[in-house]
């Protein structure tokens, strides 16, 4: 029950957001230093599914850096107490959506005693296994869009085909009656 407890209020949050095209948006997150800083962000629909993600420290040094990710897991340690920014920008002109998933904890924060560090190290876990829960719904929505637009697309073309293959049997009917009757 502690431990249930304890994760409704672990540092964590995930974003999920729709991006214009050519267009910028950032998130911030005030860290200590030392504070480890874990996540991912995955575009869910939209073109090409790119987007570049920049993370950059209090000083405005880019810390990390994905350029034309589909989805991509991120992981660092703040150097510096501040205020740390991630930045979505969408280079296309089509309109994204994407999640965005961060959890961040200080190493050695559980070294307080056996009880607290093995409930710290707990919560730990169970945030991971919820990102992931979080990261498997998201990819698994994904892939079934793409199942449903094809299926759409197979359905389509199977009618165009049934379609011309109906109008060329009646044509060759019509043809092959005016042969005979001349």
């Amino acid at each position: 029950m502690i431990s249930f407890l304890i994760c409704l209020f672990a540092p964590l949050f995930s974003l999920t957001y729709t991006l214009d095209g050519n267009t910028d948006m950032c998130f911030f997150e005030e860290l200590d230093k030392g504070v480890t800083t874990r996540g991912h962000f995955q575009v869910i629909r939209g073109g090409d599914r790119k987007v570049n993600l920049i993370v950059t420290d209090p000083k405005e040094r880019s810390i990390l850096k994905y350029v034309q990710e589909s989805e991509t897991r991120f992981s660092f340690t703040a150097s510096e107490e501040g205020i740390y920014k991630f930045c979505m920008k969408n280079p296309s002109g089509s309109r994204k959506e994407f999640s965005l998933l961060t959890e961040s904890f200080k190493a050695g924060e559980a070294e307080v005693g056996s009880l607290k560090a093995n409930l710290d190290n707990l919560q730990i876990t169970l945030n991971s296994i919820l990102n992931e829960q979080n990261y498997v719904k998201k990819n698994e929505r994904t892939v079934s869009l793409i199942a449903d637009k094809t299926n759409k697309q197979v359905v389509f073309w199977s009618i165009v085909q049934i379609s011309t293959v109906i109008l060329t049997t009646v044509g060759q009917y019509f043809f092959f009656q005016r042969i005979f009757k001349n």
